[in-house]
């Protein structure tokens, strides 16, 4: 069974960390953000951010396969 409480937390994460990139991105001018340090960490995170969602859609997809799968069993 899928740890909800777990799962949201680590959504929640995700989210926070998309608002840290946007936050970065809207402090610091369009010429400061042509450095690389600033461009790094930027999509840093945002790619961590990105792959707790995919890791979180594939998790749930995988418990609505086995959930359907265990009641079409039990159901025969």
């Amino acid at each position: 069974m899928v740890e909800v409480l777990g799962e949201y937390i680590r959504f929640t994460e995700a989210v926070y960390l998309k608002h840290l990139a946007e936050e970065v991105r809207r402090r610091h001018s369009y010429a400061l953000r042509r450095n690389g340090k600033w461009l790094d960490i930027i999509k840093v995170l945002h790619g961590r951010s990105r792959n707790i969602v995919v890791d979180w859609t594939r998790k749930f997809a995988k418990y609505v396969v086995l959930r359907a799968k265990r009641r079409k069993h039990n159901s025969s």
